[in-house]
């Protein structure tokens, strides 16, 4: 009788506990926003103009999305914060960009200076 009494208790705990659960609507995860808020700030965006401005979006949206997620709409929390990483990403990738292009120009200028013919002396 005892591993009767023992099931019993095992199972009627889990279903207190099962009952006794909170449902809870979809959480925010804040971290994949912070994140590449982060590394936009990492990566340089700041010194662009354009990447600068997404960054800033990116910010404003991830602040909307804490004061949704406190006012208990998650919906729109989870919208802004994926607003804001798309945003900082954006500002990732403008950055690299640019840093690319000038790049690009500082070798192009490197293979003219290489590709001129060399000055004899008199």
């Amino acid at each position: 009788m005892k591993p009767v009494r023992a099931v019993a208790a095992v199972l009627s705990l889990s279903l207190a506990m099962g009952c006794a659960s909170k449902v809870v609507g979809p959480s925010t995860n804040l971290n994949a926003p912070n994140a590449a808020i982060r590394a936009g700030w990492e990566v340089g965006a700041a010194d662009h103009p354009r990447a600068a401005l997404h960054l800033q979006y990116a910010q404003e949206e991830l602040r909307r999305s804490r004061a949704f997620a406190a006012n208990g709409d998650a919906d729109e929390a989870s919208l802004m914060a994926r607003r804001s990483t798309a945003d900082a990403n954006l500002a990732i990738a403008i950055t690299r960009s640019e840093d690319a292009k000038r790049q690009a120009a500082a070798a192009q200028d490197q293979l003219r200076e290489l590709s001129k013919p060399p000055t004899t002396a008199p």
